[in-house]
């Protein structure tokens, strides 16, 4: 399959059609490319980035995909920010408890959220996942309750 094609597959399935037209405008079809363009958000390698050092802003969050926080500049994060309440660290795997990955940098008076981002479901996968936890409340996009509106043949790609 040529990259093109599997693009077009992706935006088709994953995104809105609002969003998919735009990506064949000159707009931004996210929200952050725009804070971005703006230096609103800003995106560093790493720490020693040219920049880093004087366009960084506090109170300061900390994405956290990794769950061991014992390596990379996030431990450097944790530990130069941790003593103040006004920072905050999100963790987003969702395969580990975050209390048991923040015991090493105990007392923490930065705030810590658990925000599990599971990136690998599909529409099939989650709705066997709802099945089997029948969930009181769930709370999603309209749009995954409705087939795209440029395939309504794809029921498949519905939350039921």
């Amino acid at each position: 399959m040529n990259s093109s094609l599997a693009y077009s597959n992706i935006l088709t399935e994953w995104l809105s059609s609002g969003k998919q037209n735009k990506v064949y405008i000159p707009d931004d079809p996210f929200p952050h490319a725009s804070l971005v363009k703006n230096s609103r958000l800003k995106y560093f390698k790493h720490i020693y980035s040219e920049g880093f050092s004087t366009d960084f802003r506090q109170p300061c969050v900390v994405f956290c995909g990794h769950p061991s926080l014992r390596f990379g500049d996030a431990v450097h994060f944790i530990e130069l920010w941790g003593s103040n309440p006004l920072h905050t660290v999100i963790f987003t795997e969702p395969d580990f408890p975050y209390h048991h990955v923040l015991a090493p940098f105990q007392p923490l008076a930065m705030k810590a959220i658990y925000c599990p981002i599971e990136t690998s479901l599909n529409f099939q996968q989650a709705n066997k996942l709802l099945k089997d936890l029948k969930p009181g409340n769930i709370v999603i996009p309209e749009s995954y309750t409705q087939p795209p509106t440029m395939a309504l043949h794809k029921t498949h790609l519905i939350i039921d």
